[in-house]
C-alpha cells in the first residue's frame, strides 16, 4: 500500500539537530516552534526563489520484511531520494498494545530505488502485529542541499532572535534582516529577481 504524506523539505529532528537540540530526546517544548519555523522558512524560501520546496513524501506499507533487499515500487518518474524511516509495529504485553520500532539508518542504505541491508545486517523479525506493520517513508523530488541548508539558516537565526533584531553602529540603528549567507544561497535557485 502506499500514500502520499504532507512533506517539508527540513525535518523537525534535523532542525533540532541544527538547534543543538538533539541531546536532550524527551524535551520536546519547543517542538512546535520550531515545527512552525520549518513552514515558515520554506515559505521565505519559495517566495524569495520563486519555486516550489515542498517534494514529495510517500508512506510505503509492508505485511513482512523479505530476506534481503526491499525494493520500493513507485508512481513518480523521478527516482526515490532519501529513506526518511522505516518503523514497524508489534504487540506488548498481556493487553496486547502496540510499540512501534525504528530500524536504525546504519543498518540499510538506498541505491536506484532499492533499499539494501548492509553486509552483517538483517531485518527485524516480527512477532505478532497488526496488518501492514511495516512503514518506510521516503522522500522524492528532494529540495537541493544548499537551499535546505539555507532553510536551517533561517530557522537557527529565528529561532535565536525571536524579536526584531537592531545594530547600532556610528549612531545609527540599522534593522538586521535575513542574513546574507542565506541570500547567497537561494540567489543560486531563484527564478525572479524584480522584488
Amino acid at each position: 500500500m502506499l500514500k502520499l504524506i504532507a512533506s517539508e523539505p527540513v525535518l523537525l529532528a534535523e532542525a533540532k539537530l541544527h538547534l543543538k537540540l538533539s541531546d536532550i530526546p524527551e524535551d520536546s517544548s519547543e517542538d512546535t516552534l520550531i515545527t512552525d519555523l520549518i513552514s515558515v522558512a520554506r515559505e521565505y524560501c519559495e517566495k524569495y526563489t520563486g519555486r516550489d520546496l515542498t517534494g514529495k513524501a510517500y508512506e510505503y506499507y509492508l505485511e513482512s520484511f523479505p530476506v534481503a533487499n526491499i525494493e520500493i515500487t513507485t508512481t513518480e518518474e523521478e527516482p526515490v531520494d532519501s529513506v526518511v524511516s522505516i518503523i514497524y509495529t508489534e504487540y506488548e504485553g498481556e493487553e496486547l498494545r502496540e510499540v512501534e520500532t525504528t530500524v536504525d539508518s546504519s543498518v540499510y542504505f538506498l541505491e536506484e530505488n532499492v533499499i539494501k541491508l548492509l553486509e552483517g545486517n538483517s531485518w527485524p523479525a516480527l512477532s505478532a502485529g497488526p496488518d501492514n506493520p511495516i512503514k518506510i517513508t521516503y522522500k522524492i523530488g528532494t529540495v537541493p542541499k544548499s537551499v535546505r541548508h539555507a532553510m536551517l539558516l533561517l530557522i537557527g537565526f529565528w529561532h535565536a532572535n525571536r524579536e526584531a533584531v537592531l545594530d547600532v553602529r556610528n549612531k545609527s540603528v540599522y534593522a538586521i534582516q535575513v542574513p546574507f549567507s542565506v541570500k547567497a544561497l537561494l540567489d543560486q535557485y531563484r527564478d525572479r529577481w524584480w522584488d
